[in-house]
């Protein structure tokens, strides 16, 4: 695993628990690729594992402060704790948001079902390089009728990313019915803003 030091300032902005750490707060050379990093103080201490983009102005996006191994099992246990999360708030819908970004602590990973169909985002870098494992785990934990993704943010383009939108995985959903309180909808979830 790379590492990543970064100025008393980055120190100071991370105290505070702030999920970034930005470009400008990096010291000296940075890793030419995607990935997660260990990031360090200027005295050489550690302060946290994240995701590192290496185009972007944020360029770490916090996963954990300790060294525990980040993994396969690492990020299910994410996925399952965000979907247990939602599943308590008695959400009269089928279409919900079951993975939001950092409040989940999984940066720039966005996860929406609707009814049978799942909706993801890897939205920086660092989190689209374990894109095909991220879909793997959604399919093993959910196991939806399909996945899709909806990777056309422009925000994409920042991060040095394609815009790409449309199945992954299963059949292609066209129009799908969802239940929003007692009133069943019709969308597609490939067309229109997710």
């Amino acid at each position: 695993m790379d590492t990543v030091r970064i100025t008393q300032k980055g120190v100071a902005h991370f105290g505070t628990g702030h999920p970034w750490v930005y470009r400008s707060d990096i010291r000296g050379n940075s890793p030419e690729q995607a990935g997660i990093v260990s990031i360090e103080a200027p005295n050489g201490r550690f302060l946290a594992q994240a995701l590192y983009s290496p185009r972007s102005q944020i360029a770490l996006r916090i996963l954990s402060r300790d060294k525990g191994t980040i993994d396969r099992r690492w990020f299910a246990g994410k996925i399952r704790d965000a979907v247990a999360l939602r599943s308590t708030l008695l959400i009269g819908s089928d279409a919900v948001r079951l993975v939001f970004g950092e409040s989940d602590g999984l940066p720039a990973f966005v996860v929406d079902r609707f009814g049978e169909v799942l909706s993801f985002q890897t939205l920086c870098a660092g989190i689209d390089h374990f894109r095909d494992e991220l879909v793997d785990i959604l399919d093993e934990e959910l196991k939806p009728r399909s996945i899709i993704e909806r990777n056309d943010a422009p925000v994409r383009k920042i991060e040095g990313l394609p815009l790409n939108a449309g199945v992954v995985r299963g059949p292609a959903p066209g129009r799908s019915k969802i239940r929003e309180g007692g009133v069943s909808v019709y969308m597609d979830p490939l067309q229109g803003q997710k």
